[in-house]
């Protein structure tokens, strides 16, 4: 998933929804230079990632988005 950005590092990348996938998603995104930026309703999976939200920023925030979330409320 963040190969198929075709983005590399210091560009900004959304992960929506922090479960298994997700967090997998973010964690490679931030180890080949991305700055993540996660979003994840459940309180105890965004405690899992410094600076995860509650709500989606706005399409201008970010550079690429990977949904990992079967839930339409977190995107």
């Amino acid at each position: 998933a963040v190969r198929a950005t075709r983005l590399g590092a210091g560009h900004q990348l959304a992960v929506f929804g922090l479960g298994g996938v997700g967090h997998l998603v973010a964690q490679v995104a931030r180890a080949a230079g991305f700055d993540v930026m996660a979003v994840e309703l459940d309180p105890a999976r965004r405690s899992l990632w410094p600076g995860a939200r509650a709500q989606a920023p706005g399409p201008e925030s970010f550079d690429a988005a990977v949904v990992a979330t079967p839930s339409t409320q977190a995107i």
